[in-house]
């Protein structure tokens, strides 16, 4: 035999020693165990034990017994304290002197994005292309655009700026 045959011969030897290891190791140890295995029948039956009634209660045991029952009968008291609500008086509520204040509503939510100027300046306002004279929400109009805000008037005079918002939100 060649030197080469010779060290492949070694090799398949080395690899099977595991497997033929573990082959017998499985087999010695599935003869070590019962062939079959079974539940034993049981010889005895079951006896059913005699119902014997109790004797009649004593007159001690009869008012035990009904106490019982009456305490039964009572509702446990509540955890948490029961107060009687008692009909409150409303105040009458004063008389307001003079004219009411008229509420000042607040101006609209606006969003200036963008700003392109020329001699027709646009600003980008809640998403839409918008410029001098137009309406950007009920009663609100764009009255000036300037580099970076824009001027908005309500109907009644009032007027607010909206700065250009820079960056992300």
């Amino acid at each position: 035999m060649s030197s080469r045959s010779m060290t492949w011969m070694q090799q398949i030897g080395i690899g099977a020693c595991p497997l033929l290891a573990l082959v017998g190791v499985r087999l010695w140890l599935a003869s070590s165990g019962p062939a079959s295995a079974g539940a034993a029948t049981t010889t005895e039956s079951i006896v059913q034990p005699e119902f014997t009634p109790l004797p009649e209660p004593t007159e001690s045991q009869r008012a035990l017994i009904e106490r019982a029952r009456a305490l039964e009968a009572v509702e446990p008291a509540s955890p948490f304290p029961r107060s009687e609500v008692s009909a409150v008086a409303v105040p009458d509520m004063p008389a307001m002197r003079g004219e009411p204040e008229a509420t000042v509503e607040p101006p609209p939510e606006l969003t200036l994005t963008s700003v392109m100027g020329g001699r027709m300046p646009v600003a980008m306002v809640n998403g839409r292309p918008r410029s001098r004279g137009d309406e950007v929400a009920p009663g609100w109009t764009i009255v000036e655009i300037n580099q970076d805000s824009i001027v908005v008037e309500e109907a009644d005079g009032r007027q607010v700026t909206v700065n250009l918002q820079r960056g992300t939100p």
